[in-house]
């Protein structure tokens, strides 16, 4: 079994959740973000990835930050995080850097603060601001994604009622199991066959894929009264709306954000068991919209202790 990946936190998560939800009576949003990649071996060379920045996790708890939420991010390790979508790259931190010193003395130098250090300022600003309020985990392959849900959940049984269960990350739909992984690198001659003429034909290489456990319904069976947020995305509406009926049945959940590969930066649909809301981007992030809106049902949902 793979470890769990904590990033630097000053306390541990139990203690988080037992200071936000007991001496601050704040709620918390367990925020997964970024894709999972599954290993083709236990000493890994070559794996299957899932294509995600992270920057839909990384938005939605920013908003779910400035509302007064606590959040558990667990995130892919080198996706976004909140409040740095817009900081620049490495790269272009130094070029900035070398191309505005205005003075060099010592140890210390002056800059002129351009628009690029106004973002990084800006973003340190808010992690100093909301650090208190976040507790940040690490995954990597679709296994330490297992492990580390399962450690979260396990952490909040004593006030399920306190949570949001906010899935976003692009969880891989197949794996290989850990048991059936083979130790060391796939050999690329292994798969070479010769034809009558002994001349190698191109080789190739067959993988036997599993269908990954339904964690949601993991989470449902062990928190049955925490608010249970999942995503779905397809590449036509008839596919996507059938697959998220599904997952509102079979997870129980309490809903669905479901949207289109081709505008799923721009256009949301949310879905419950009773209702269809459309949500598209006007001037800002489309995240915004998509909290306020979350934020909304669970309230409804806490204050009536009723499913959508």
């Amino acid at each position: 079994m793979e470890s769990i990946k904590l990033r630097p936190n000053k306390i541990n998560l139990s203690e988080f959740i037992l200071r936000e939800i007991k001496i601050h009576n704040r709620n918390i949003v367990v925020i997964t973000s970024g894709g999972t990649y599954v290993p083709l071996e236990k000493n890994m060379v070559r794996y299957i990835d899932n294509f995600s920045t992270g920057t839909r996790g990384a938005q939605s708890a920013e908003y779910f930050l400035k509302s007064g939420f606590s959040v558990i991010f667990f995130h892919r390790k080198g996706s976004h995080i909140p409040f740095t979508i817009d900081c620049p790259s490495k790269y272009d931190m130094l070029m900035a850097i070398a191309n505005n010193i205005v003075s060099l003395n010592g140890d210390h130098f002056n800059l002129l603060i351009n628009e690029r250090f106004k973002k990084v300022i800006e973003a340190s600003q808010n992690l100093t601001k909301y650090s208190d309020r976040m507790f940040l985990m690490e995954f990597g392959s679709v296994h330490e994604y297992f492990n580390g849900v399962d450690y979260i959940t396990s952490h909040c049984t004593e006030f399920p009622g306190n949570f949001i269960f906010f899935l976003a990350a692009a969880v891989s739909d197949f794996y290989i199991p850990e048991n059936l992984l083979p130790k060391n690198k796939i050999s690329s001659s292994s798969g070479i066959s010769l034809d009558l003429e002994n001349e190698p034909k191109t080789p190739s290489i067959t993988l036997e894929l599993y269908s990954t456990p339904k964690y949601a319904r993991y989470i449902r069976n062990k928190l049955p009264l925490c608010f249970l947020v999942l995503f779905k995305l397809e590449t036509e509406y008839e596919i996507l709306f059938k697959k998220s009926d599904n997952l509102l049945k079979i997870c129980d959940a309490n809903v669905i954000c479901a949207n289109l590969l081709q505008d799923r930066r721009d256009h949301v649909i949310i879905l419950t068991a009773n209702s269809k809301t459309e949500i598209k981007k006007m001037s800002g992030p489309i995240e915004e919209a998509i909290v306020s809106n979350i934020i909304s049902l669970y309230e409804n949902y806490s204050l009536n202790n009723t499913r959508y």
